[in-house]
């Protein structure tokens, strides 16, 4: 696995165009913002009763260059983390609340959030358990905690075999697991509010899911 910090740089939040991403990972350039409405869109139903959108901080967890957290609504409190700093460059420039810190050790925010999302984070942790149970810490008791990863299916690993699989396309993920393995690991800090496997977004395709989508709250 190559080293985080040669690997996460500026090149991999800003490849040329699709074909850079399927020989080195990463994400193209721009403001990715079709695939992000639908995860504000998706969680919304989950937050808090009683809290006004000013009022709600959100954690994104390995936040990258900013790009789901641009799409929330302004006047919410936004804080990202991630363990580049290339991520951090590009966070100062959007004057987001920034950590550079590894989840597996400590998340140093003073705060605590009512939504921490983690969008292909878990599955580049050799010891996802650790990194949950300090992402549990920084939840006040009425927050959730939203998660996509890519999964081990049948269709994904065929996906692979001709180099557009989600589990394969990042020399950074070590954790190749499916489904059944993620609940298991998620329910152990967590009470599992929602759960099913999906294509791309939060649409179920039956036979073609690539990721796991989860809404986990404190037990």
């Amino acid at each position: 696995m190559p080293n985080n910090d040669d690997y996460f740089d500026e090149d991999y939040f800003s490849r040329k165009n699709f074909l850079e991403v399927l020989l080195k990972g990463g994400y193209t350039k721009g403001n990715h913002t079709g695939e992000n409405v639908w995860k504000w869109n998706f969680l919304r139903n989950f937050i808090p009763k009683g809290k006004k959108v000013n009022e709600i901080k959100v954690l994104d967890v390995g936040c990258g260059a900013g790009h789901f957290l641009n799409c929330l609504p302004s006047e919410m409190k936004k804080f990202g983390t991630d363990i580049s700093k290339a991520s951090e460059k590009l966070m100062k420039k959007n004057k987001i609340n920034f950590c550079l810190c590894d989840i597996t050790k400590k998340i140093p925010f003073k705060e605590k959030f009512d939504i921490i999302t983690a969008f292909d984070v878990f599955e580049h942790l050799e010891k996802p358990e650790k990194a949950l149970e300090n992402v549990g810490k920084m939840l006040y008791t009425s927050g959730i905690l939203v998660v996509e990863i890519p999964i081990k299916t049948i269709f994904n690993q065929f996906l692979g075999k001709i180099k557009l699989g989600t589990l394969d396309i990042d020399p950074t993920h070590v954790k190749k697991e499916n489904f059944t393995y993620w609940k298991k690991v998620f329910s152990k800090e967590f009470e599992i509010v929602r759960s099913k496997k999906v294509f791309v977004g939060a649409i179920n395709i039956p036979c073609f899911n690539i990721d796991g989508l989860f809404v986990l709250k404190k037990k």
